[in-house]
């Protein structure tokens, strides 16, 4: 046996999506196998607080990959705020995430493993705030001809 074949994994296979890496497992694929990799990955996102939003990923490998979400900062173990799904018809790997706040600011992590191998990738989510503040606009203290002497209330959005 040669110092080669011992080793457990071979150098990162390169995917065709930029920012995915792949790992192998394996120092030989049989054939009509392989190693996971991604044909559509998670983009980064922004969105304001309060809202609810979706990760998707399409994934291929043979035999056909799990996929794995994790974030960076904390577990994903509440299952009101994050709910992980399959649509079978469109092969998106969704991972949903309800109510967001500022604390969902994080980088995501998606992983498609098989016995083959592991591709990953990341994608950003950041959490604006978005306040309300309503004015009232001064009238005149002197009434204008022609005007209307009622006070009128304006919404202004403060970002």
């Amino acid at each position: 046996m040669t110092m080669e074949s011992q080793r457990a994994v071979k150098p990162r296979k390169k995917s065709a999506i930029p920012g995915v890496t792949i790992k192998q497992f394996v120092e030989v694929i049989p054939k009509g196998c392989s190693t996971p990799d991604f044909e559509r990955k998670p983009i980064t996102l922004t969105l304001q607080d309060g809202k609810n939003t979706m990760f998707r990923a399409v994934v291929k490998g043979e035999p056909p990959p799990k996929v794995i979400w994790k974030r960076s900062k904390e577990e994903m173990n509440n299952p009101d705020k994050y709910q992980m799904s399959f649509n079978g018809i469109t092969n998106e790997f969704i991972l949903q995430i309800n109510k967001l706040t500022a604390e969902d600011t994080d980088l995501y992590h998606c992983s498609a493993v098989n016995e083959y191998g592991e591709a990953a990738c990341t994608a950003g989510l950041k959490v604006i705030q978005v306040s309300f503040k309503k004015t009232t606009k001064p009238f005149p203290t002197e009434p204008q001809e022609g005007k209307c002497e009622e006070q009128e209330s304006y919404l202004y959005y403060v970002l």
